[in-house]
């Protein structure tokens, strides 16, 4: 380890020095791996007049913490705290150190090799292949989550519909809960999911996009290992969560309303996952997700259930009715706030 060490650290610094070379000619970067405990960066954008570079990153290059106290909050940022997920930063001077040997340099891209335009329009109809459920709690004031501030929660669901354009990203989910009615007292999470198994391999398979869960369970799942259970697709066996996005209260005005992370799972091969940062899975919520079948609803017994849900369910795109019922023909594709 120790002579791997130095040989990586002889490279780094034989391209450090070709980085720092700041006469005009091309450098052929030889490195061809990213050294353990080093960190790249992406410049978003640069400023037209001023030495300011604006970064997108994990960590953006420099003290989250310390610019929430220097600037207003969510100012720069998508995210009240920055606690997972890649996210444009705030304006900055310099590059931070990182773990190794500090800056060393920056590369320019090479020009698209196709229109922009065209491209932007084709990653439009890219697939995200994974599943999602919304869930609403009471907003609790200081004291922790309990399983009966759960008051709702969805059906699991794709995070795409049966046509090109029926994509819903991270991102776009991120956009959709920003300024929720009431988010004073309640508080809106989208949990997403990583599909395992036959369930993955079946929704990348050619013609997964029009293929429903429901189908999948009619006509994939019956004879396959691991689906012999009445309980039908289960948490943590067949499908494991991966991303909670929700929004802020009132405890920081100048971020009320606005949408964040609030953990991500890493999985290594043959362990369990992790969640990050740690303790922030509120626990009351997995529980409930638990409990409630892939194809049910759960809404809190204070509210008339069989009422709630016809409405509910009247106002459901039926793409996210998915098991439920039969499809009812309207439109997918409309927006939901």
């Amino acid at each position: 380890m120790q002579a791997k060490l130095n040989n990586d650290l002889s490279v780094w610094e034989q391209q450090k020095a070709l980085a720092l070379d700041t006469t005009t000619k091309e450098i052929v970067i030889a490195l061809k791996k990213q050294l353990d405990g080093s960190h790249i960066h992406y410049a978003l954008r640069v400023h037209k007049d001023k030495p300011l570079v604006q970064l997108t990153d994990t960590g953006n290059g420099a003290n989250f913490w310390a610019k929430l106290k220097r600037e207003r909050p969510g100012r720069g940022a998508l995210v009240e705290y920055m606690q997972a997920g890649i996210v444009d930063g705030s304006a900055q001077d310099k590059v931070g150190p990182g773990q190794m040997l500090g800056f060393c340099g920056m590369g320019v891209t090479p020009p698209p090799p196709e229109d922009l335009g065209e491209m932007a329009a084709f990653i439009k109809k890219s697939r995200p292949i994974g599943l999602f459920r919304l869930v609403l709690t009471r907003r609790p004031s200081k004291a922790a989550l309990t399983p009966d501030d759960v008051l709702y929660v969805s059906r699991l669901s794709r995070m795409y519909g049966s046509s090109p354009e029926q994509n819903y990203t991270i991102a776009q989910m991120l956009w959709g809960i920003r300024n929720t009615p009431g988010f004073t007292n309640l508080q809106p999470w989208v949990i997403f999911f990583i599909p395992r198994g036959v369930l993955a391999r079946s929704m990348w398979a050619h013609g997964g996009r029009e293929m429903t869960l429901s189908m999948f369970m009619s006509q994939v799942a019956p004879g396959k290992e691991g689906f012999d259970e009445p309980a039908g697709l289960i948490l943590h066996k067949h499908y494991m969560p991966a991303v909670v996005i929700t929004n802020s209260g009132q405890q920081h005005p100048d971020c009320a309303g606005k949408a964040q992370f609030q953990c991500r799972w890493k999985y290594m091969t043959g362990g369990s996952g992790k969640a990050e940062p740690s303790a922030a899975w509120p626990a009351p919520i997995e529980k409930k997700l638990k409990e409630t079948a892939w194809n049910d609803i759960h809404v809190h017994p204070i509210l008339d259930r069989a009422e709630v849900k016809k409405r509910l369910d009247a106002l459901t795109p039926s793409m996210f009715l998915d098991g439920a019922a039969s499809l009812k023909g309207d439109d997918d594709a409309q927006a939901i706030s």
